[in-house]
């Protein structure tokens, strides 16, 4: 029996997520009230491409969470290999970087930096998934503390000693640093056994495994790139502050971390049927909340981006149909056994869920890329706002097949038991909650003030808006009221 208790972890790494959504909004907001639009789309533009060059990390994150949830000690292989594969990603990121400068603003000092985080955030990435193996809530410390460092250190960088988006790289790397060294402390117990020269060619030669979801993953994120070149940077700049705030209902997913390490341990219980609720009650209130704040919460990054708010809930419903994909994905994934065969071959993987799950992905994200770009090269947009409503459109319909299809087969798989009337019950909930929101909204925001006061009216109000979903939830379900009750159980331990 697995010793993680996935409730216990859920509502940690939730509620650490919550507080670090407040983190990394104050980021947010200092930065793009720092920078122009199209500043604040080159920095989206490189954090892109830094995307790309840290996905070979997988080859041995992926590895390493299933080795440690089973009992294998392969910590200190997974911390010594990333050495090798950042700095291949590192000289592939500056070769990238050095490309665009032409398109940009950018220049090479700001690439070189930028460039430091890479090996960084590859150590971050595999410590945190050395973490989720066997005690999940330290990848959730590790993740706070990076957003909670980022914000002194990007305030000094930009407003005492302002230096622009050096600055907010500069902040970014002081808060891997900070992290890393917590993670590798925290994580210390799973580093002691011997490098494996062994562990490392299996993972090697198993790369493709986690190989073909990475590289699909990188298609996807192929659309600023497209954007920059096609459009321009101050598109993908608008285009990443509707994502700043429609993205905020994936941090549901985190009451889910510890499902994964328990599944692949052979743990199946209650729990299972008991997490997927709470993810499904929290996503809900996320995304109402989102919705109805969209366009306070783009006031809040910069008055500029105010007028984009209908991008921000097409992106928002895209997101909660990604959550609900992403979470079965993993548990399906969790699921697979292939990878304990010893004499496995490649043919047993490609029959297997670890490749099947991601061609689902490799279908909906080639189709997203090729219909962005035929768009962009044949239709001549008005304005720049009927473009992020095409891209976001785009984006959303892309999702919606991958969702349907995954939820079939979770349903086959007989993982979970949905309480239809329970999800139901939170639904009709929304409906008041939605209601109070948006009359308080139209009514008592004012966004002529300034930003000290706009906050506090909007904290009130999501203040008032969380406690009638929660209050209406209460009064229509028994299983709310325990869920309440569990929460105070929880945090007295």
């Amino acid at each position: 029996m697995s010793s993680i208790k996935a409730t216990h972890t859920g509502f940690i790494n939730l509620f650490t997520g919550l507080i670090r959504l407040v983190f990394g909004f104050i980021f947010i907001i200092l930065v793009t009230r720092s920078l122009s639009v199209e500043q604040f789309g080159e920095y989206s533009f490189i954090l892109s491409i830094i995307v790309y060059t840290v996905t070979s990390h997988w080859i041995i994150s992926y590895w390493v969470t299933r080795e440690t949830a089973r009992g294998h000690s392969s910590g200190k292989t997974a911390i010594v290999s990333t050495g090798l594969f950042s700095s291949i990603g590192t000289v592939i990121f500056i070769i990238i970087g050095i490309s665009v400068l032409d398109e940009t603003n950018l220049n090479l000092v700001t690439i070189l930096l930028a460039a430091i985080i890479i090996p960084l955030q590859f150590i971050h990435s595999v410590s945190s998934h050395i973490a989720v193996g066997w005690k999940p809530q330290i990848s959730s410390y590790g993740h706070f503390i990076l957003d909670l460092v980022k914000v002194p250190f990007v305030f000094i960088f930009l407003f005492v000693f302002d230096i622009g988006i050096n600055g907010i790289f500069l902040s970014i790397i002081f808060a891997f640093i900070i992290s890393n060294v917590t993670m590798l402390y925290l994580n210390r117990t799973k580093l002691r056994e011997k490098f494996s020269l062994f562990t490392l060619k299996t993972w090697i030669y198993r790369f493709w495994i986690p190989g073909y979801p990475t590289v699909i993953s990188i298609i996807h994120t192929l659309d600023f790139l497209i954007v920059v070149i096609l459009a321009s940077p101050e598109v993908v700049g608008f285009y990443a502050a509707a994502l700043a705030i429609g993205s905020f209902v994936s941090h549901t997913k985190l009451i889910s971390i510890a499902v994964y390490p328990k599944l692949l341990r052979n743990d199946r219980g209650k729990y299972l049927n008991e997490n997927f609720r709470l993810f499904v009650y929290s996503m809900l209130l996320f995304s109402v909340i989102v919705i109805t704040l969209a366009k306070a919460g783009l006031y809040v990054l910069n008055p500029l981006y105010e007028s984009i708010s209908i991008v921000v809930i097409i992106i928002t419903i895209r997101y909660v149909l990604f959550s609900i994909y992403d979470n079965f994905n993993l548990m399906l994934r969790a699921t697979e056994k292939i990878d304990e065969k010893q004499n496995a071959t490649i043919k047993d993987f490609i029959k297997s869920k670890l490749f099947k799950i991601p061609t689902i992905q490799l279908i909906q994200y080639s189709a997203y890329i090729v219909g962005l770009t035929v768009s962009l090269v044949f239709i001549e947009f008005s304005t720049t706002t009927d473009l992020l409503i095409f891209w976001a459109l785009i984006s959303l319909i892309a999702q919606i097949p991958s969702t349907l299809i995954i939820s079939i087969w979770i349903k086959k798989e007989n993982l979970i038991q949905i309480n239809y009337l329970t999800i139901l019950k939170y639904f009709i909930a929304l409906i008041p909650t939605y209601l109070v929101i948006d009359f308080l909204n139209n009514n008592i925001l004012d966004y002529s003030t300034n930003l000290f006061e706009f906050i506090p009216v909007v904290l009130l109000i999501l203040f008032i808006g969380i406690s009638t979903y929660v209050g209406t939830t209460l009064l229509l379900d028994f299983n709310t009221r325990n869920i309440v009750k569990t929460i105070l159980s929880e945090f007295k331990r």
